[in-house]
């Protein structure tokens, strides 16, 4: 049995003969292991901290200090079992900055924007004069926010009101007519309780305490951005029981949806294998990754919160498959599960990442929430995504959804729950369920949306079936769309439940549907649109929606986000069974 008495060299080594280790109950600090050889590691009680506990010393105007490195930029601090923020310029939301990038988005199967971009345009920011007037920037990072997507970057130099970045943004800085940043680590801005401020030419870091705070108070400083990881496949091994915390959070450009920051967990691919019952919080990057292909994973009763990027990022790598077009990729039988997780409060430091992200993955009986893009992002063919909740998400970004699939035809989302997903002002698209460019020939069945004025959205997809769903907005307008869908598209809507409190409309081609029969609608306000586009998103007008006598209204049901048992007269969904089993 490996004790926290052990040296991490002396566990090092135990790991590296494999077999059934277990791990005592304790705090194991500094904690950096990686597998080689099939394993089977039990840690109930066994807490694993990827850094060391910090011995704060005092400083002047109340501010802690320790010391802290000088090769890398600290992201991530852990003081009392939660997440700590840097200091940053404005406290909060965004400021704006001056850089202009107008050239249209086609969109990802079209190879993005309508020219190629320049290095210049993904790394030069201009502000307006005066804001940098008396700042330190010398360890400074820069949030460009993008649409679907923002980049933290490291401020390479600055000249008058003109910032040089040191790596390429996701997008080019202004794309989308977005001109949202932030200034982060800037020891002027370190008036805030709670935050931190690293120093790395000084190799200090500041910690402003909250009330209560001192140098006794627990903290520990990342030092490794993985515990458990491999540098090639990962075989015949589970890994159960555990907590972990305090992970780091690398400095590098995040990348869309922040696929390619690490987990605490991190294997590049994996075969045979099982997580379970892990309790994963606190830590800098995400929570478990498996980047790349994966055959025969079950990842189930795990409890990760608190993530400073995706929760769980699991299968074959969605980014690359955006690049290389996936319209007609076709998986191998699934084999992979996600199931009775619950992941909540993700995207902590990198907004753009996502609660679940599993390609080739079922994902069945999961509960996500506060994330702050996207709550469940699937991807594959043949796959079931079911009795799963997600509520509360979108909290940040744009363009996304509790439930989002691209790029991959053919599988089924069912029985699932949304609730609390709404647009903001400038964020129109916060939607329930979402599937964008070649999600095609999809069944989306008895599904549930509760209170969410965006529940459907169609994007450069056809065949898609939505058979005995239930959308309810209660006090608002209820809004569906089909974009930039062709004459082909032949959408079935049957048998389909859309109340309102205000009026609801279809967004679309006149000729999207192949069937709309036995639908029921309610509308407080009594209009029930069909809002015309041509196929260049052109608008041509609106008009009341046609209906055939298969289409009729009912009362507005009395249904909240508390209920889990849905009866009209012919549909009934059961959802009292979604969500976590345990």
């Amino acid at each position: 049995m490996i004790t926290p008495n052990h040296s991490p060299a002396e566990i090092q080594a135990v790991l590296d003969r494999g077999g059934h280790i277990v791990f005592a109950p304790g705090v194991y600090e500094n904690a950096h292991y990686r597998l080689t050889k099939p394993v089977h590691l039990s840690g109930e009680g066994a807490v694993l901290v990827g850094g060391s506990r910090i011995q704060w010393q005092t400083g002047e105007n109340g501010l802690l200090w320790c010391n802290a490195p000088t090769d890398r930029l600290l992201r991530a601090l852990v003081v009392n079992g939660q997440l700590r923020t840097r200091c940053r310029l404005p406290e909060t939301g965004y400021n704006q900055h001056n850089t202009v990038f107008n050239v249209r988005w086609l969109s990802t199967t079209q190879g993005g924007w309508a020219r190629k971009t320049t290095e210049e345009e993904h790394t030069v920011m201009e502000v307006p004069d005066g804001v940098l007037d008396g700042l330190t920037l010398d360890s400074a990072e820069v949030t460009v926010k993008h649409n679907w997507s923002d980049s933290i970057v490291p401020v390479r130099s600055v000249d008058g009101n003109r910032i040089t970045l040191a790596y390429r943004t996701d997008y080019p800085v202004g794309g989308f007519g977005v001109q949202d940043y932030i200034l982060w680590n800037v020891p002027e801005a370190l008036t805030v309780d709670g935050t931190f401020c690293h120093d790395r030419k000084a190799g200090k870091l500041y910690y402003r305490p909250l009330p209560g705070e001192d140098v006794t108070t627990e903290a520990y400083l990342p030092q490794y951005d993985s515990v458990f990881y491999s540098d090639d496949t990962l075989r015949d091994t589970i890994i159960e029981g555990f907590t972990v915390t305090a992970s780091g959070a690398p400095v590098r450009a995040c990348g869309c949806n922040a696929v390619y920051i690490p987990g605490a967990l991190e294997f590049p691919t994996a075969d045979h294998c099982t997580f379970r019952n892990l309790h994963i919080y606190a830590v800098g990057g995400a929570g478990l990754r498996i980047f790349g292909v994966a055959t025969y994973i079950s990842i189930t009763r795990c409890h990760l919160h608190d993530i400073g990027a995706c929760g769980l990022l699991v299968g074959r790598n969605a980014q690359s498959m955006e690049n290389a077009n996936g319209c007609n990729y076709h998986s191998d039988r699934i084999t992979c599960e996600v199931s009775d997780c619950l992941v909540h409060h993700t995207g902590r430091y990198f907004p753009s990442a996502i609660g679940i992200v599993a390609t080739d993955f079922n994902v069945r009986h999961n509960e996500v929430y506060e994330s702050t893009y996207i709550g469940i992002r699937f991807n594959g063919s043949d796959i079931v995504v079911e009795k799963n909740i997600v509520h509360h998400v979108m909290t940040v970004l744009n363009d996304g959804a509790a439930f989002y699939s691209g790029f991959l035809p053919r599988g089924i989302i069912r029985n699932n729950l949304v609730y609390g997903v709404h647009p903001i002002k400038g964020h129109r698209l916060r939607i329930a369920y979402y599937l964008d460019e070649c999600a095609s020939n999809w069944l989306v069945e008895n599904n549930v949306a509760i209170d969410c004025s965006f529940p459907n959205h169609n994007h450069m997809n056809r065949g898609n079936v939505y058979r005995g769903n239930l959308f309810v907005h209660r006090e608002g307008n209820l809004f569906l769309q089909m974009l930039n869908v062709r004459p082909e598209s032949e959408f079935v809507y049957e048998n389909n439940v859309f109340a309102a409190g205000g009026t609801i409309t279809f967004r679309m081609p006149e000729d999207a549907f192949a069937s709309f029969r036995g639908n029921r609608f309610h509308s407080s306000t009594g209009g029930i649109i069909q809002s015309l586009l041509d196929h260049h998103y052109t608008m041509l007008g609106d008009r009341p929606m046609v209906f055939d006598d298969s289409n009729t209204t009912l009362p507005l049901p009395e249904f909240t986000a508390d209920t889990r048992l849905f009866e009209l007269p012919g549909l009934r969904i059961d959802l009292r069974d979604a969500g976590p089993r345990y």
